[in-house]
């Protein structure tokens, strides 16, 4: 009995890694975090985001988008998830971009993402464009705004990417 539990689990286990990578907004609210500021920061290859939701559907070889909250909402960056949710502090590098103090230097489950495209104020894909795509108008950020984490479902995904194809000639690897 016990050998087949561990047969069953392996066998979930080998299906989860074939599966599709998942797609994950991870939202930045500006007054918190100057997120636009850290991406700007050349040397800030990737950096650490929070997780308050979906710790244990996130996992490495997902990709992320970071959305920043607020006014000129959209997403600003993208990247593959390289470490698994885990309690951690934010990177030395990214530390002073905590708006208060006392943000900075908290360990909280985090994941690590390595920025593969870095987009800017004028390039970024707003939420007033995407609000406008067929297939976008019903994204988990659009319908409930507040919190971190927010899923992008693989439908959702194939439009950002074929967008991101056109406009930037960019295909996450």
């Amino acid at each position: 009995m016990c050998l087949k539990m561990v047969e069953e689990e392996a066998l979930r286990s080998s299906t989860r890694d074939r599966e599709e990578p998942r797609v994950w907004i991870f939202q930045a609210n500006p007054l918190r975090y100057r997120f636009y500021d850290a991406l700007c920061n050349e040397n800030l290859k990737e950096d650490t985001w929070l997780v308050n939701r979906f710790s244990d559907e996130i996992r490495v070889g997902d990709i992320g988008l970071i959305w920043k909250a607020r006014f000129e909402r959209g997403i600003y960056a993208i990247g593959r998830i390289i470490s698994a949710p885990r309690m951690m502090k934010e990177s030395p590098e990214s530390t002073k971009y905590w708006a208060s103090v006392s943000d900075r230097g908290k360990e909280a489950l985090r994941v690590v993402i390595n920025y593969q495209l870095k987009l800017t104020l004028v390039t970024a894909l707003t939420s007033k464009e995407l609000r406008k795509i067929p297939g976008l108008q019903n994204m988990t950020i659009f319908r409930q705004s507040q919190g971190t984490n927010f899923k992008v479902t693989s439908s959702e995904w194939k439009i950002i990417s074929d967008l991101l194809k056109r406009k930037f000639n960019f295909e996450i690897v």
